[in-house]
This record gives C-alpha cells, structure tokens and sequence, in this order.
C-alpha cells in the first residue's frame, strides 16, 4: 500500500527540573498509508528505548542484504498509520541545554572526547524521569488522537527501556487510549523502585550526578558483539556483508547534529531515573495489562541487556507477573537485544503485523495466529513452536538454552 511520511514537531510544556514550563517540541514521524474510504484508520504509535532514538530503532532506510530494515515502514505498507516520536533530550526533539556542555557527560565517559580535561559535572543531577517520559508520550498520545479519523484508541509499540514508558502509560497512567502494547525486548526491573524519590536524583553520583550518556561507534560495536554468534550456528545474524554497523552508526551520528562534533563523533542521550514497572506494581495490576490491554511480548534469545542477572532484568518475569490471560511472549532464536537490525526482525515485523491486523476480528481481537495467549519460539529455521517456560519443555531441541529465570 502506498503511503506518505511527515515530520511534526509536537508542543509540549515541559515538567524536567532543568527546563520546567518551557514549551519544548516532541519530533514526530507520521507515515500515512493512503486507504480506502471503507477502512478505518489505525493509529500505531513507536517509543524508542535509552540509547537508540525513534528514527535509529525503527525507520533505518537501508534495504540491503535481508531486505527491508525499516519496522514502521512495513507497518505503514500494511495499512497502519504509523508514528515514531523521540522523547525529550533524544534524536531529534527538543535537548535541554544542559546537554550541550560536555562538562555534563557522565564522568566515566569524559575521557572519549579527549584531549579535553575531564571535568566536573554543572548540572549534577538526572535530567529525565517516569514522569516526564508518561507527560510527553500522552501529550503525542493525544494529538495523534485528534486528528481526523482516528478512533479513541492507540496500539502502543514500546523497545528496551520504551517500556518504561508504554508500560505503565497503559498500566495505570491512561489505560483508556490505550488499544494493545507491543513490548519488544523490554527492560523490566523485577525489583526497582515502585514510587519516586525527592527529584531530581544526584546520588549516588557515579550513577545520577549528571544529565546524559554518550555512545560512540566503538562501544556500539563491543555491545553488539557480545550477543552475535562467533559459531556458525546463526550465520548471517549480523550483515556484516553489507557493514551494517556502518550503516547503523551513521544514522546515529545524523540524529545528533552537536554529538557528531564532538571527539571521534558521538550520539549524546539522555539519564534518567525510571520507576513504577517492577515485579509489584505489574503484579498488582488485574484490570489493564492483559485484559482491557493485551500484550505481546517479543525478545532474543541471545538478549544479556533485557535479561540480566545482575541487574535483576528478566523479560519472562515481565510475561508471568502480568495478572489478566491476554498475553503472548515470543523469543526469537539467534538474535539479541539489537533485533531491529538483525537478521530476525523479519520475524519480528511479520508478528506484529499479525498482531495489528487482528484488532478487530469479531472473536479473538489481537491474536497471533489465533493465539491470545502463551509463549512461543520461533527458530531460526522454521515456524513458531508453543513452549512451557515454567518448566522450559518444547516439543523440538532448542539451539541454545533459556535465559535465567
């Protein structure tokens, strides 16, 4: 189906210690299908994670190798109407100034942008947090809304740490204009925090006495590395083929006009202090999360970032302590945390699709294959397999083991 694409910035007054009551803008990507009179409009908004902004994560144009990178373009082809925003302090909306002195990178990153002295932080604090990220997404929530055609309701996509945006957004903050989530390798705390502390959040300061990150093409690679398959097991995971790191890299790079200036080039992003998505706050839920909203769930298997011992991150933990039975989880073999641009996220586009389209169907509205509710496999070769990941049986050999429960 053919469509269009526009780029909108979005007002919004601010609620950041660092700039409240400005009247900031929200970027907006709106990809706009051309559809027949007789079908309705289906709003489906995409919420990018920590590092990566909306543009990198799911409107990557680059077509070679395995074919199509973009997610929101074959949602959009499908006949969705697609939205990809950038939280404040990301890609391309609004940056607090504060993220415009290197003096306020974390300290332990300084030394990147040598041969400038490290210095100490001016604005030492977090600069981001729930509630500020809740803000701004129902501010898009509601504008996307407005306009004209479009039903009371929105399906909400949410990557890596996105989920801490989308998942209490339909949770507890507006459960109302909330159609259905997808949550793609969510970041999950099973024991962070419930409620806020005194904002903003200085201590302890190698963590939050200061207001952004960078990332650089070097630590983007280490990071992938570590979940791509040295072994033959998963061959072509990555396209290193087509220097897909490239590719990814320089998309970074044009969503930050100032970081690419700065040292070998970077891509500045925001620190947050996130609360309110734990083990206790999704388990005491019994009215949205899987019943007035489903939920798919979709993760790597090779994915250390989402699911994470020692920082107590479980994906699986997130699928059991949703309470209502409208819930599908589905782990893809032989990707990792960065599936958007690996080898299956053409299985990744295929299930949302899949989810999407069944919106309305008369009996089972958001299915999977008429499935509403389990967990899934899908190897690397061949369809998806039901699996029991309470006690980790599958009807055929798996090729690597589960994650920690």
């Amino acid at each position: 189906m053919h469509f269009t694409s526009e780029d909108i910035a979005v007002n919004h007054k601010s609620n950041l210690d660092a700039n409240n009551g400005a009247v900031i803008q929200l970027f907006v990507r709106w990809f706009k299908p051309d559809l027949p009179p007789s079908r309705p409009r289906q709003p489906v908004l995409m919420v990018h994670g920590r590092s990566s902004p909306g543009l990198v994560s799911f409107d990557l144009e680059y077509d070679a190798g395995e074919g199509r990178y973009s997610w929101a373009r074959e949602l959009a082809e499908d006949g969705f109407d697609v939205f990809v925003m950038d939280l404040q302090g990301m890609g391309r909306s609004t940056r607090p100034v504060q993220m415009n002195d290197p003096c306020n990178i974390n300290p332990l990153q300084q030394h990147l942008l040598l041969p400038r002295e490290p210095c100490a932080a001016r604005y030492p604090k977090q600069l981001t947090n729930s509630a500020s990220d809740w803000a701004e997404l129902g501010t898009v929530v509601n504008w996307i809304l407005g306009q004209p055609d479009m039903p009371p309701k929105v399906d909400l996509i949410g990557y890596s740490a996105g989920a801490y945006a989308v998942g209490p957004f339909a949770m507890t903050v507006d459960p109302a204009k909330v159609a259905s989530i997808l949550l793609l390798a969510p970041i999950f705390a099973v024991t962070g925090p419930s409620t806020p502390p005194a904002l903003p959040v200085s201590s302890p300061c190698p963590v939050y006495g200061f207001p952004m990150h960078i990332l650089h093409k070097a630590g983007l690679r280490k990071s992938w590395d570590s979940e791509v398959d040295v072994e033959p097991r998963y061959p072509g995971q990555r396209d290193d083929a087509h220097g897909i790191i490239d590719v990814v890299w320089d998309a970074f790079l044009a969503n930050d006009q100032l970081g690419r200036t700065w040292g070998p080039g970077v891509s500045r992003f925001r620190n947050g202090f996130w609360w309110g998505w734990n083990q206790e706050r999704v388990t005491a839920d019994h009215t949205n999360l899987g019943e007035k909203v489903p939920v798919l769930i979709v993760y790597g298997q090779k994915d250390v970032t989402a699911n994470n011992t020692a920082l107590n991150f479980s994906v699986p933990e997130l699928y059991r302590s949703i309470q209502g039975r409208h819930k599908l989880m589905y782990r893809l073999d032989g990707t990792g945390h960065l599936v958007v641009w690996e080898r299956q996220r053409t299985w990744l586009h295929k299930l949302s699709r899949k989810w999407l389209r069944s919106a309305r169907h008369p009996n089972r509205p958001y299915n999977v294959d008429g499935n509403t509710t389990g967990t899934f496999v899908v190897p690397w070769e061949g369809d998806p397999v039901e699996m029991d990941y309470a006690s980790g049986r599958t009807d055929q050999p798996l090729a690597a083991p589960l994650e920690p429960m």
